[in-house]
């Protein structure tokens, strides 16, 4: 039996190099797990969660609003974003979290 051989994923800067790439031209991969598109525009909306020190259902709520334009089924996410929001309130008026 074969052994799986891992290969490692070279560094844009050995890709560049390879390619001979101008050293002025910056070697851009797109990254649409951690950065994706609709996550950097202008500001990420985790680092405008964080700089307002929101909790974790306010920051879900406004997360889904910000991006609901930018996903595949937009109502979706504003449903989840009231469902997030309604289960603030309700714990908010049970007394179970306060804000």
């Amino acid at each position: 039996m074969k052994e799986k051989q891992n290969h490692p994923t070279p560094s844009p800067k050995a890709i560049g190099k390879l390619f001979d790439l101008d050293k002025k031209k910056k070697l851009e991969i797109k990254d649409d797990v951690n950065h994706p598109d609709h996550y950097t525009m202008g500001i990420e909306v985790t680092d405008f969660v964080a700089s307002w020190e929101m909790d974790w259902f306010r920051g879900n709520i406004l997360k889904y609003v910000v991006r609901c334009p930018f996903k595949n089924n937009p109502l979706k996410d504003l449903k989840k974003a009231k469902w997030y929001l309604d289960d603030l309130i309700e714990r908010v008026e049970d007394g179970k979290y306060i804000l």
